[in-house]
């Protein structure tokens, strides 16, 4: 995409490089008419992402995203997000950090054969689990940190995606 022209929204302009890597970004108002360069998008030699005008990405020495630090809009201060692998090199934890300090995002678990089988995630200072369970097929269901079934799948090789998703019926219809 080089550039949009919606008709309630900003035009959007942008520029790349010769393999296709987002260079810069220009905002266009279309009440004043003004065009807002928003930064320059960097990458290191390997093509990975490491600026852009809100963002800075570290990554470890085996190519892995390991940091984003991204600026707080309408602020002065930073919100970093780290991330944590183990050694098979999957993602274990994800912690936010702010002026308040660190804080557990989210963990992962998985099994022996590197499927992650349990999330942890907090949001406003409450944490939901949610268990994955697989079969021969990949995949099959969800369920929360009460056993209580969340959605499932079904492998329909017949089917453009091959797995058919379904979720718990309510008296409302699907959940």
């Amino acid at each position: 995409m080089i550039q949009t022209n919606p008709p309630t929204l900003d035009n959007e302009t942008y520029s790349y490089d010769e393999v296709g890597n987002r260079l810069s970004e220009l905002l266009g108002d279309n009440n004043t008419g003004n065009n807002t360069n928003t930064g320059q998008w960097q990458y290191n030699a390997r093509d990975q992402l490491i600026n852009t005008p809100f963002n800075n990405f570290q990554y470890d020495t085996r190519c892995i995203l390991n940091s984003n630090t991204s600026q707080l809009v309408g602020t002065a201060s930073n919100l970093t997000t780290d991330y944590a692998y183990d050694v098979r090199q999957r993602l274990v934890s994800v912690t936010r950090g702010g002026q308040e300090g660190q804080q557990f995002v989210q963990q992962n678990a998985y099994d022996l054969e590197n499927r992650r089988v349990k999330k942890t995630v907090q949001k406003a200072g409450n944490s939901q689990t949610t268990y994955y369970f697989y079969t021969h097929n990949g995949l099959t269901a969800e369920f929360d940190e009460r056993g209580e079934f969340i959605q499932g799948y079904l492998y329909e090789p017949s089917s453009p995606y091959t797995t058919i998703h379904w979720s718990k019926s309510t008296k409302q219809g699907i959940a």
